[in-house]
């Protein structure tokens, strides 16, 4: 996910590689960062001594980890910064990465926490992100995080805590259950004779065609939906074979109810 974030930022001009500093606990997932221009180390200790933002990007159980080789280090500096944290951390609440932070950084006061849930189509300019704001965040943590997270066509929305495991889930998890979506699609055009590169392109562009119609019209989905059936027409009866057996609509909605309660877990 870091990557994609990056990405769309070096792309849309919004930061200069040499900006960026990457860390990791091992030189296996640091070569495309080097090749790209980006400075790297498997230190944490320059990371927190240096950056002014810090982008929590690594698994939830990683950020439960053990940090004491860097804290040792932080905790003899004489000159501390308290940089703007953004979590990046699937279902890990702004109250547990403060806690977190505070106990491996030695931070007396509460660290600026923003917690976000972007998605991977950021890395083509195309992305969206939730974000919720810590106990400690100004108005400049919370616009920050939008100019790093809105470069280019991405939207970023602020939410409630309360709603960011679900917001995430579809913001987050959605684009794997467009691909199952758009995969289907296609292999049901394939089934009907139809090229695999064509019924690929076709399949794509439409999604993002009929995505559009949703932002630009501004119109509820089920209408834009009827405004494509006509009666006794082929697509009602591609319709009513979606919804046999009701199926379709429920395997989507528990695909959400999923994602949402696996986030919410792992802030246990």
């Amino acid at each position: 996910m870091a990557w994609a974030i990056f990405q769309n930022l070096l792309k849309n001009d919004a930061l200069k590689v040499t900006q960026i500093i990457v860390t990791a606990p091992s030189e296996r997932n640091l070569g495309k960062w080097k090749e790209a221009g980006a400075k790297t180390t498997t230190n944490n200790t320059e990371i927190f001594k240096t950056c002014e933002i810090i982008i929590l990007a690594m698994k939830p159980q990683q950020f439960k980890g053990d940090w004491k080789g860097a804290l040792t280090c932080l905790k003899q500096s004489k000159e501390q910064i308290y940089p703007i944290y953004i979590s990046v951390l699937a279902g890990i609440s702004t109250q547990n990465v403060e806690k977190i932070l505070k106990e491996k950084n030695c931070v007396e006061s509460t660290p600026s926490v923003v917690r976000t849930m972007p998605n991977t189509p950021m890395m083509v300019g195309f992305g969206a992100t939730v974000i919720c704001p810590g106990s400690n965040c100004n108005k400049i943590c919370i616009e920050t995080t939008k100019l790093i997270f809105g470069a280019g066509n991405c939207v970023v929305e602020e939410v409630s805590e309360s709603l960011l495991d679900a917001a995430g889930a579809l913001v987050g998890c959605g684009p794997a259950f467009a691909y199952q979506f758009i995969e289907c699609l296609a292999d049901g055009a394939v089934s009907q004779g139809v090229p695999r590169d064509l019924a690929n392109i076709l399949t794509a562009q439409m999604v993002m065609g009929a995505a559009k119609m949703v932002q630009q019209t501004e119109k509820h989905p089920g209408l834009l939906k009827d405004e494509v059936c006509s009666p006794g027409g082929t697509t009602i009866a591609g319709i009513h074979a979606l919804r046999r057996g009701n199926n379709f609509g429920v395997a989507i909605m528990d695909a959400i109810e999923a994602s949402t309660t696996k986030s919410k877990q792992l802030n246990d």
